[in-house]
């Protein structure tokens, strides 16, 4: 968490940042590919 917060920080990131755990839960229920990086519109498609 801490480095997520960090890096929001010193890119300047506006939106919310979200921490997967370490078993990578939600990335696996979202898509399984390695290094995969998501972009969610809280408006919907």
């Amino acid at each position: 968490m801490a480095n997520a917060m960090a890096y929001a920080r010193r890119e300047e990131i506006s939106w919310p940042v979200a921490v997967d755990d370490i078993d990578g839960e939600l990335h696996r229920a979202l898509d399984p590919k390695p290094h995969a990086a998501y972009l969610v519109d809280p408006d919907g498609p």
